[in-house]
């Protein structure tokens, strides 16, 4: 089983993780940080290489990916998460669609389409976040398990190709804050909760402010899956390296009490289930 750390936005580095993960993601000139600088880092301290091509790609886009999945081709690269279909396409023309890992966020949501993407070639497939405990099981068990769970860290609620931040600080007559890269916290007049939200020069990506940390539920689909996701993004170094070094350590005796210490050790966080005990639909 390997546990794979995605390292975006989190001041660590491959290093940190030695020992404590099996592969580390990092993102391309199509993700929203640009870490390849860590490439070599990571595979002097033993970590399989994940690249993630997480935008949407256009037309202007094209010529740009087909020479960067050409670069891909010639690393030892485990795995490439993409979420746009032309990621498919033109790997495929290119004979390297089994490096392929199918991840749309939040478009995948039962067994029928994973087996389809699976079909094209894919290695794996990553189920929507929003589904709850027993849909995820089902998708695993009717696929070979041939799925990437993501089990750690703030969901993406929404990207778009519109600057949320941007407009937002046009329409109120003030200069954009250099900190925007960072994110800010917005919250909707008639709900209690609040979304970051963080802006590039090509996208705006809506995070949960919370963190999915599901250790008891870790412990039943670890054997269900290919590779478990910590997602790093926005999160404290601190709070990822107790996880990691929790998940380690985790068993049926004491995976509620370690829990229940992660929350009491980051009182300024929330760690939550996420959906994996209420459907989307009731959790508004």
């Amino acid at each position: 089983m390997n546990k794979v750390v995605s390292l975006l936005n989190n001041n660590l580095t491959p290093a940190d993780l030695k020992g404590l993960a099996d592969g580390v993601i990092l993102g391309s000139l199509f993700s929203r940080y640009d870490d390849l600088h860590l490439y070599k880092e990571a595979r002097e301290n033993g970590l399989e290489v994940y690249i993630s091509i997480d935008q949407m790609i256009y037309e202007e886009d094209l010529e740009l990916l087909r020479t960067y999945l050409s670069v891909i081709r010639t690393k030892e690269v485990a795995g490439v998460y993409f979420s746009d279909l032309a990621v498919l396409r033109e790997a495929k023309a290119m004979g390297m669609q089994d490096l392929l890992i199918y991840d749309p966020l939040t478009l995948l949501t039962n067994s029928l389409d994973t087996a389809f993407f699976l079909k094209q070639g894919v290695q794996s497939c990553v189920p929507a976040r929003e589904l709850t405990l027993e849909e995820i099981k089902t998708i695993c068990e009717n696929t070979g398990g041939k799925v990437d769970l993501q089990l750690f860290g703030p969901l993406i609620m929404a990207v778009s190709r519109r600057k949320y931040l941007q407009s937002y600080f046009d329409y109120a007559g003030i200069e954009a804050d250099p900190r925007a890269k960072e994110g800010y916290l917005i919250r909707e007049a008639n709900r209690r909760e609040r979304y970051r939200v963080v802006e590039n020069e090509k996208e705006s990506i809506v995070y949960t402010n919370d963190f999915a940390a599901p250790y008891k539920e870790y412990l039943q689909l670890l054997p269900l899956c290919r590779r478990v996701i910590l997602c790093g993004d926005n999160v404290n170094r601190e709070v990822l390296l107790h996880v990691l070094k929790d998940l380690q350590e985790l068993n049926s005796g004491n995976a509620e009490e370690k829990r229940r210490e992660l929350q009491e050790s980051f009182p300024e966080e929330t760690f939550t289930e996420a959906y994996l005990y209420r459907k989307t639909n009731l959790r508004k």
